[in-house]
C-alpha cells in the first residue's frame, strides 16, 4: 500500500467514510478510532474556547455536533484554529439543520463570534476590516445571553423574527483589541465596495444610484459632503483606507 493510499484510507475513517478492510484492518481501525477521539477532544476545546455562546447553546448536543462537523466539512489547513472557520457555515447546512433543532440566530451568532478572533489574531500589518451582514440582531443576542436568568432549554427551542445587521469588525489601533462598530445600510455598501475597488469616483456614482430615492431630497453638494463623511470615518478609525 502506497503512502498516499494509506493517507487516503486514513482520511476516509476520520470522515467517516467506508474503508478498505484489507487495507486498513480491524486492529488499525480501533487504533485510528483512539486517535480520532483525541482529535475530536481538541477540536471540542478549541471550538468551545473560540465560540463560548455558540457552545452554551449547543453543549447538550456537542459531541455530536462537532462529529458531524468534523466528518462533513474536513480542515485541509494545518493551523489549527482554522479548523473553526467553517463551523459558522456549517451551522447553516442542511446537513446541520436536518439533525438538530436550534435557535434561528446560531449560525450568525457562530460567524460573530468567529470574526471576533480572526481580527484579533490578524497580522499587524493587515489593516483590513471584516464586514458582517448577519440576518439577526447578534449585538443584541449577545447582551441577552450575558444578561439571562431564562433556562437554557427555553434558550434552546425560542427563535427571534430576522432583522438585518450590518456590522464592521475591526481591531483597535492601540490595544489590538477587536471591537465592532455598527453600521446603516448606506455604510455597509461604501465598506463593501471599499473592498472591491479603490476607485473612489466610481463607488460615489454608484452610491449615488444605488440609494437615489433615498437621496432624492439632497442636492449634489449634499450628497457628496455625506459620501465624504463616511469616508473619512473609515479613515479615522483606521479602517480599510485612509485619505
Amino acid at each position: 500500500m502506497s503512502l498516499y493510499q494509506t493517507q487516503q484510507e486514513i482520511f476516509n475513517y476520520f470522515t467517516g467514510k467506508e474503508v478498505n478492510s484489507e487495507l486498513v484492518t480491524q486492529n488499525a481501525q480501533e487504533e485510528l478510532s483512539i486517535y480520532k477521539s483525541l482529535v475530536l477532544s481538541g477540536l471540542e476545546g478549541l471550538i468551545e474556547k473560540i465560540l463560548p455562546f455558540t457552545y452554551k447553546i449547543l453543549e447538550d448536543n456537542w459531541r455530536a455536533v462537532i462529529q458531524l462537523y468534523f466528518e462533513t466539512c474536513p480542515c485541509a489547513s494545518p493551523i489549527y484554529n482554522d479548523a473553526v472557520a467553517d463551523f459558522p457555515k456549517f451551522l447553516s447546512t442542511k446537513v446541520f439543520l436536518g439533525k438538530f433543532s436550534y435557535p434561528n440566530y446560531l449560525a450568525d451568532l457562530a460567524l460573530y463570534e468567529w470574526t471576533n478572533l480572526e481580527t484579533y489574531n490578524a497580522p499587524n500589518d493587515d489593516s483590513r476590516a471584516r464586514v458582517l451582514e448577519l440576518k439577526y440582531p447578534i449585538l443584541q443576542v449577545i447582551e441577552y445571553l450575558k444578561t439571562t436568568e431564562d433556562e437554557i432549554s427555553e434558550i434552546r427551542e425560542t427563535d427571534i423574527e430576522a432583522e438585518y445587521e450590518f456590522l464592521l469588525s475591526f481591531r483597535d489601533e492601540k490595544t489590538y483589541d477587536s471591537k465592532f462598530m455598527a453600521l446603516d445600510r448606506t455604510s455597509f455598501f461604501v465598506v463593501k465596495a471599499l473592498e472591491r475597488t479603490s476607485d473612489r469616483e466610481k463607488i460615489y456614482i454608484d452610491f449615488k444610484e444605488k440609494f437615489k430615492t433615498e437621496l432624492a431630497n439632497q442636492d449634489e453638494t449634499g450628497i457628496r459632503n455625506a459620501f465624504d463623511a463616511l469616508l473619512n470615518t473609515l479613515s479615522n478609525y483606521k479602517i480599510l483606507i485612509e485619505y
